[in-house]
């Protein structure tokens, strides 16, 4: 018996641990297509703020005293379910009983920016946070097109740096309305408190590269604005590009039911990536966040595993966890 998962985010490290816990004798393998995945992911903020030193975001894998091999560096490029394999970056198949798709969320970008993605970072690995940190290293003047938690922790972050920050975002993107204790108004006052210039009807239009070291990015309002660093915090979308041909069932996410399992009987979805049925509204959701990617994770292992439990989806606690007053106290 051989377990694959792909992915080593909150959901993949809870299903490794879940089923080595039911399974003490099988192989699971781990694959990601970061070179060093072990790291607290929610914390990346709070080493690009300064708040915390590498060495304190990065955690010991212990996935070999678990007998869990890790492959690192490489990406699944394509799943193949009538062969129970997947393919690897460098050409290689790796062979499974049991595969789990736990890749989470990649960045969204809308499609009139990709000509400028060159220019434009976002931020959801760590190499994401290095790249950032070593870019406003001598930025005076930094810009963000965003919206909702991900934009406002990295607001957060890049005001730690002592910079003028700039934030443009929709009122449509800006904060999700009656789902949190928190209001979109509450936002906008810390905010304006802290110092940050708010656009909140604009957004990204045209960026032109001034000098190499410094942009003029036109808004859809007309404004021109110079800048130094352009960061897009967009939110995340499920990560399922690979899965094209696969016979794997998709929507918005990989289509799973409330026991994390596909179309496929041996193919599982956990996390960011996969839109779960809702027992109670009878429709498939998106759960973004560590905290249900985690739980959802333990549910598909033990499932894989031979358990028979089910996921059902508590938005109230996910979202006071991500949306809540905390988000303003970490200020």
């Amino acid at each position: 018996m051989r377990y694959i998962i792909v992915g080593c985010g909150a959901a993949g490290l809870s299903a490794a641990k879940e089923i080595r816990d039911s399974d003490s004798k099988n192989e699971i393998v781990l694959i990601s297509d970061e070179v060093d995945p072990f790291y607290i992911r929610p914390a990346i903020c709070n080493f690009l703020s300064g708040e915390i030193k590498e060495s304190d975001l990065f955690f010991k894998d212990e996935s070999v005293s678990k007998g869990i091999v890790t492959i690192k560096g490489k990406k699944v490029l394509k799943v193949l379910p009538e062969e129970n394999a997947v393919i690897l970056s460098d050409g290689k198949r790796e062979k499974y009983n049991f595969l789990l798709i736990a890749t989470g969320g990649k960045q969204r970008f809308p499609q009139k920016l990709l000509a400028h993605r060159e220019k434009i970072f976002t931020l959801k690995t760590f190499a994401d946070a290095y790249r950032i940190k070593e870019r406003i290293r001598n930025a005076s003047k930094v810009l963000v097109f965003g919206g909702g938690y991900v934009g406002v922790e990295l607001l957060r972050a890049l005001k730690k740096g002592k910079v003028e920050v700039i934030y443009l975002s929709k009122p449509e993107l800006f904060w999700p309305s009656g789902l949190t204790d928190i209001s979109k108004e509450k936002i906008e006052k810390k905010l304006e408190d802290e110092g940050i210039s708010l656009l909140l009807d604009e957004e990204l239009n045209d960026i032109i590269d001034n000098n190499g070291k410094e942009y003029l990015v036109f808004t859809d309002k007309g404004r021109e604005i110079k800048s130094q660093f352009i960061g897009l915090a967009l939110g995340l979308e499920p990560d399922i590009g690979f899965l094209d041909g696969s016979g794997i069932k998709c929507d918005k996410g990989v289509l799973v039911s409330e026991e994390l399992r596909t179309n496929i009987a041996n193919i599982y979805a956990a996390g960011d990536v996969a839109q779960v049925y809702d027992v109670n509204k009878k429709i498939n959701k998106i759960n973004f966040g560590w905290y249900s990617a985690s739980i959802q994770g333990e549910t598909a292992g033990q499932n894989m595993a031979g358990g028979n439990l089910i996921y059902i989806s508590d938005e109230d606690k996910f979202f006071h966890k991500l949306y809540g007053k905390r988000l303003v106290e970490r200020w």
